[in-house]
């Protein structure tokens, strides 16, 4: 699995610190993670809700 490259998002204080930018690509990675189980929870609710869907919600092709 390919991993984002940690030198795409250097620390927003302008540091060229080392174990500052690994910290920063931690945090980053945990945040994406927290952010796709987020998504998922909500989106097996509504499917387990049987939610309406929304009318002005654009539809993927199935």
């Amino acid at each position: 699995m390919a991993r984002p490259s940690c030198a795409r998002w250097p620390p927003a204080d302008g540091s060229t610190d080392e174990q500052a930018i690994l910290d920063l690509c931690s945090e980053l990675q945990l945040e994406l993670i927290a952010l796709a189980g987020f998504y998922r929870t909500v989106s097996s609710f509504a499917n387990g809700l049987r939610l309406p869907l929304e009318p002005q919600a654009t539809r993927f092709p199935s």
